[in-house]
């Protein structure tokens, strides 16, 4: 199973797949879950499972085990980090939706997307749509955003250097998610705003590709370099450190949620 436990994401991984230039066929998920302490309790990152399940539902069966190892945390609350390179499928949003009900009033969940799949499908948008009427809060990746899953889960120290045009499309794709807000709310008021393909974004295709395409080869992640264990993910050593918001000043400081 492609699912990695506090350790560190490869460089290349990161950009492949997070680089919203880029369309892959394959959807990488960061998770990091904390209670009102500083530090993470859980963290890691997971890839499709090829030809079974999406990142996101590997990613809610070990949140699941987590959860119920220790009856003691069923007592507390909750808050939940996620990363993606793609926005869910509409499946995928039933999943997240069905866990938001399972533990009610105990997680608070920030679903951060760096491109938006095939969202100009009318059930990925009703999915989405289902996902923050149940209480999950689903924003854009942007330029801090970037920097924060960068120093987060690749590396603490070094430079995140943006790709060309993260910014423009960032905003395109934050635009076309704020469309569907609106569709949401004026569809709840009696009204409909229909999104049509021809505004979503154009910079280049940011749209996703095949759902059925969109999984993980089995050996695209398992290039060989020297810090890297043997599933091809290098091994964090260290205790999560903080990093501010505005991802400075970061080195040599500890590690805390940022929500």
């Amino acid at each position: 199973m492609p699912l990695f436990r506090k350790k560190l994401l490869s460089f290349e991984d990161f950009d492949g797949s997070f680089n919203n230039n880029n369309q892959v066929h394959k959807t990488l998920v960061c998770f990091n879950i904390g209670d009102e302490t500083p530090l993470w309790k859980h963290w890691g990152f997971a890839y499709n499972n090829p030809n079974s399940d999406h990142a996101e539902q590997i990613i809610l069966h070990e949140l699941h085990t987590f959860l119920g190892a220790d009856q003691s945390k069923m007592s507390l609350k909750y808050k939940l980090n996620l990363y993606a390179s793609y926005s869910p499928c509409f499946s995928c949003c039933k999943e997240l939706c069905h866990f938001l009900l399972i533990y009610e009033n105990q997680i608070h969940m920030h679903l951060k997307v760096a491109k938006l799949y095939k969202f100009y499908d009318s059930n990925n948008q009703r999915g989405l749509q289902m996902l923050r009427e149940n209480g999950a809060k689903i924003t854009v990746m942007d330029l801090d955003d970037y920097k924060e899953c960068f120093y987060f889960f690749v590396s603490p120290t070094d430079t995140f250097q943006p790709c060309t045009h993260l910014n423009d499309c960032s905003y395109g794709n934050a635009r076309d998610m704020d469309l569907l807000w609106k569709e949401d709310e004026s569809t709840t008021k009696g009204g409909k705003i229909t999104i049509h393909k021809s505004e979503i974004c154009n910079c280049k295709d940011f749209s996703g590709g095949d759902e059925n395409n969109c999984i993980l080869s089995a050996k695209e992640h398992l290039t060989p370099e020297s810090t890297k264990d043997k599933n091809g993910s290098r091994i964090m050593t260290v205790e999560k450190s903080h990093i501010a918001h505005s991802c400075k000043d970061h080195k040599g400081v500890k590690r805390k949620l940022s929500f």
